[in-house]
């Protein structure tokens, strides 16, 4: 967000925390001058959020869903990061449940950060992503 003023994360789902979340969008907003990061409830139709987002990162399900809904995945989650979702790793994303039970690195603010500016800056091949994701899932 700080480099890319047309760049706006929304987070979407439950959370016990939500307090301290919102807190910490607030300051990263307030920090950058604009809105950057949008908390949001649980959706009972998130591929509407999905449909409507650039890039999704998540794991699991999440990342099945947004696949299903052709959009290109970073996959991140509570036991570290293992990129863009590609073809060429998608046996071993779905071993470890896209970062929920196994990941390839710990979870970097700068390599999130350079995937999801790849991502932005290509969206063609981040397209193409989406596409591939969405037939490998169908």
């Amino acid at each position: 967000a700080k480099n890319n003023s047309q760049f706006i994360a929304v987070l979407v789902g439950p959370g016990s925390r939500r307090t301290d979340l919102n807190q910490l969008a607030a300051k990263a907003n307030h920090r950058l001058g604009r809105t950057a990061v949008i908390i949001r409830p649980p959706m009972s139709s998130i591929q509407l959020a999905y449909f409507a987002a650039d890039v999704v990162i998540g794991t699991g399900r999440v990342a099945l869903e947004a696949l299903a809904c052709a959009k290109p995945v970073i996959s991140a989650g509570v036991a570290g990061y293992c990129g863009i979702v590609q073809q060429k790793y998608m046996n071993k994303l779905i071993q470890c449940h896209f970062g929920d039970h196994g990941a390839v690195a710990p979870i970097l603010t700068k390599k999130l950060s350079s995937d999801i500016n790849s991502l932005l800056s290509h969206p063609n091949r981040a397209r193409e992503f989406g596409k591939v994701g969405m037939k490998t899932v169908k």
